[in-house]
């Protein structure tokens, strides 16, 4: 994947979970035509450089950063 492509799918990614439109990493990689294992380094990439992504159980979606998790 072409870096420019890569950096834009992240920020795309990024709108999602803002969004509060990203469920699962299976709907994330659909929405964004990627696999799942990509979407899980782009989480990882987000998160090494300093966007802390994590998974709302009780929402079952995905939260950035100070975003709370309101079922």
């Amino acid at each position: 994947m072409i870096h420019q492509n890569y950096f834009a799918k992240v920020a795309n990614m990024k709108a999602l979970i803002e969004g509060k439109r990203a469920n699962t990493t299976p709907d994330i990689a659909k929405r964004l035509k990627v696999s799942r294992r990509t979407v899980l380094l782009m989480i990882d990439f987000m998160e090494k450089n300093g966007t802390p992504v994590r998974y709302c159980r009780e929402a079952r979606i995905f939260t950035m950063g100070g975003q709370h998790c309101i079922a």
